[in-house]
């Protein structure tokens, strides 16, 4: 990766890593998307802004669940949920890194469908 594509990507080093790996890697991306119930958990937006904000908070829950306006029981309810749903404890450096790659990628390609679907 060179330093242009990171200034392309407004100099957010994780945007352009996302980048990077949903360009070299489509159909492996695209396979785990279908598998696992991802689809599920992007296209529920509490689950999604829950995981975000704790990712925002240095996986910090208490704080995480104050900047929600929740109780830390709701965001634990949550988190558990999102791992039963698609076997990612997001609590966890490397499966947080992949939500956060699969999200980009999930929603990459709804954007891309969404484009077809006024092209016709």
């Amino acid at each position: 990766m060179l330093r242009s594509d990171i200034e392309k990507s407004g100099g957010n080093l994780l945007n352009s890593v996302a980048e990077f790996t949903l360009n070299a890697a489509p159909g492996l991306i695209c396979d785990r998307l279908n598998e696992g119930g991802f689809a599920l958990v992007f296209s529920d937006e509490a689950l999604v802004l829950s995981c975000l904000s704790l990712f925002e908070n240095d996986l910090n829950v208490s704080l995480a669940a104050q900047k929600l306006y929740m109780h830390r029981n709701t965001l634990i309810y949550r988190i558990k949920k999102i791992e039963k749903i698609t076997g990612l404890n997001v609590t966890h450096f490397a499966d947080a890194i992949t939500f956060i790659l699969l999200l980009k990628a999930y929603k990459s390609s709804r954007r891309g469908r969404q484009v077809e679907k006024k092209r016709r």
